[in-house]
C-alpha cells in the first residue's frame, strides 16, 4: 500500500490522526478549564478585596494594618493563580503522555 505524501512530511494517515487528537483535545476536561477560570477570577477578587481592605483599615486602624491587609490578599491570589496554572499543567502533562510516539 502506498501512501501519499502531503506537506511538511507527513503521511495521509498522520494528517488524520492529527486532527483527530486535536478535536478530541477540545472537548476533553471542560470541568477543569472551567475550575482553573473560576480560581484564576477569585485571584483577581483577592487582589480587589485586599485593595479595599487597606483604604478601610487605614481609615480605621492606620497604615499598619491596612498594609498587612494588602499583603494577605496579594498572598492569596497568588496561591489561586498557582492553583489555575497547576490544573493546567496536569492538563498539559495528560495530553503528553496519552499521545502515541
Amino acid at each position: 500500500m502506498e501512501i501519499k505524501e502531503i506537506q511538511d512530511g507527513f503521511s495521509e494517515s498522520e494528517v488524520k490522526d492529527l486532527t483527530k487528537i486535536k478535536s478530541r483535545d477540545q472537548e476533553k476536561y471542560p470541568a477543569l478549564k472551567t475550575l482553573s477560570g473560576l480560581f484564576a477570577f477569585i485571584g483577581y477578587l483577592f487582589i480587589l478585596l485586599g485593595i479595599a481592605m487597606l483604604y478601610f483599615f487605614y481609615r480605621i486602624d492606620g497604615l499598619v494594618n491596612g498594609i498587612a491587609a494588602l499583603l494577605v490578599g496579594v498572598l492569596l491570589s497568588i496561591f489561586m493563580f498557582a492553583f489555575s496554572n497547576l490544573i493546567y499543567l496536569f492538563m498539559d502533562i495528560e495530553k503528553n503522555t496519552r499521545r502515541e510516539k
